[in-house]
């Protein structure tokens, strides 16, 4: 049983390893958007804020756009723009195309009007979306999220490789005395290794040295008291 409950228990703690390792990635790979971006994927939760600025999608889903340079004209994509001072993510058609040495600007239609944006605001044109991840990303960026979802999970983890580790070394010292105690009172000292004959030994040794220690106290206090007396009146104790 108890081999049962450490295989499942390592199972789960490399889960929980794992998930917290995600999960953190998330939360620190932010870009100068304020957008979490991994390896060419943006990705951003659906909400009330920006519900209206991406088609097809519901509140709490995720949208993962890939990061693409070969956009033409009349395909959608998705850029950064700023509203209300900070940048959102909004999807509209490309009407133009104009290249240069340096970067490529892009027109698009926006609300009946074009709107000129450059390359670096242009995030992609491919997207897929998850279901309810978007709501569960956005929990785990605020404080109380990451206390419940990201610390919680490996405080445990750790609390109880501590508790394994003491455990461990309680369990191999009691192993170990209770064999030595054995081969003692079996007379039997050559069936120890090189580091439970030094063991027993400095033991011996420490022993001697505090029945020695006791001696000379006992000794030191009769004379003491014999020094205090006179004639007679010597108490022996």
């Amino acid at each position: 049983m108890k081999r049962v409950f450490r295989c499942g228990w390592s199972i789960l703690e490399t889960i929980i390893i794992i998930y917290v390792i995600l999960v953190t990635s998330l939360i620190l790979c932010k870009n100068k958007y304020g957008y979490t971006e991994i390896c060419g994927y943006t990705l951003e939760p659906i909400g009330n804020s920006n519900h209206n600025s991406i088609k097809n999608v519901k509140d709490g889903d995720l949208v993962v756009i890939k990061k693409t340079n070969k956009i033409q004209e009349k395909d959608v994509v998705y850029y950064y723009t700023v509203s209300n001072g900070s940048y959102i993510i909004i999807v509209d058609s490309v009407i133009k195309v104009d290249k240069n040495e340096n970067s490529t600007l892009y027109t698009v239609s926006h609300d009946d009007k074009s709107v000129i944006i450059d390359d670096s605001h242009v995030i992609g044109k491919k997207i897929t979306v998850y279901p309810f991840f978007g709501k569960f990303l956005e929990k785990v960026e605020n404080e109380t999220g990451f206390l419940l979802f990201v610390l919680l999970p490996i405080m445990i983890v750790f609390i109880y490789q501590v508790y394994e580790f003491f455990f461990t070394v309680h369990k191999c010292s009691n192993t170990e005395e209770k064999t030595i105690s054995s081969n003692l009172e079996n007379g039997d000292t050559d069936s120890l290794d090189v580091g439970e004959k030094k063991s027993l030994e400095n033991k011996v040794v420490e022993n001697k040295k505090n029945d020695a220690e006791f001696e000379e106290k006992e000794e030191n206090r009769f004379r003491f008291v014999t020094e205090e007396k006179s004639g007679d009146d010597i108490e022996i104790l």
